[in-house]
């Protein structure tokens, strides 16, 4: 299970001091909680004491358990874990960037790659945070050893927030009446696993079928008007609705 209780060290189980003092360049910054500003030029004893007064917010929480269940993937250095960040949509990449700045020493990136059947290049945005053992212990949640997975207890941490940030990652608007969410590094047991959280922790009816991703056949999961009885594809809509970006809104 998930530590999530904010008031404290996940690996050292200390107490964390709510402010600290730290003199860089004879200027003393005021760190205070996650009213943060991280520099750039710290020494690694003045980051490690930065990294002691980190406080994950409920808002992160929500963000890092949506995105994981999409595109997010998780590094591990020194045993401890590093969020990597990459989408398409600058907007929403940025969007990230803002919630997790406080974690980051180095503001978003373009990739430019390109394209193996023409001579076109594809853009993305990128950053990544500094390791944290809080990021580790996602890592140890989502992932069995190098693949994600399913685990059960996803079901006492996922909020409307994560389905939210899950589906601007991961999912599309089929019609008005079906949301489809691209779930294909998943088994089919893992998709049986999502199917009883959606439907136990929100009452959302969902299914899984197999779609031609990219010139094959993978696993997502669907919920829509005609496979659902209490119409599913509204309580979706509106519990995600919130927390929807204005560039992501056309998924809606």
């Amino acid at each position: 299970m998930l530590i999530l209780n904010k008031n404290w060290n996940i690996k050292s189980k200390k107490k964390i001091k709510k402010n600290v003092v730290v003199v860089i360049n004879n200027i003393k910054k005021l760190y205070c909680n996650n009213n943060l500003s991280l520099d750039k030029k710290l020494t690694r004893k003045e980051l490690n004491e930065y990294k002691l007064n980190l406080i994950l917010t409920e808002e992160q929480k929500d963000v890092i358990i949506g995105c994981c269940l999409g595109d997010l993937y998780i590094r591990v250095f020194s045993n401890k874990g590093c969020l990597l960040f990459e989408q398409k949509n600058k907007e929403y990449l940025f969007h990230l960037y803002e919630i997790f700045k406080s974690y980051v020493k180095t503001a978003p990136k373009e990739r430019k790659q390109k394209r193996l059947t023409t001579s076109e290049y594809k853009s993305t945005w990128y950053f990544n945070t500094i390791t944290h053992n809080f990021f580790m212990e996602y890592r140890l949640f989502f992932y069995n050893q190098k693949s994600k997975y399913i685990n059960k207890d996803l079901i006492n941490c996922i909020t409307a927030r994560s389905l939210a940030y899950w589906y601007m990652a991961d999912g599309s608007k089929q019609s008005n009446y079906m949301y489809l969410l691209y779930t294909c590094s998943f088994t089919i047991d893992e998709h049986n696993i999502l199917i009883d959280i959606l439907l136990k922790k929100f009452n959302i009816q969902s299914f899984w079928k197999y779609a031609n991703v990219k010139k094959q056949l993978y696993p997502i999961l669907v919920i829509s008007k005609k496979h659902s009885t209490n119409n599913s594809h509204l309580i979706f809509k509106e519990l995600i609705k919130p927390y929807i970006i204005e560039s992501m809104k056309y998924k809606l």
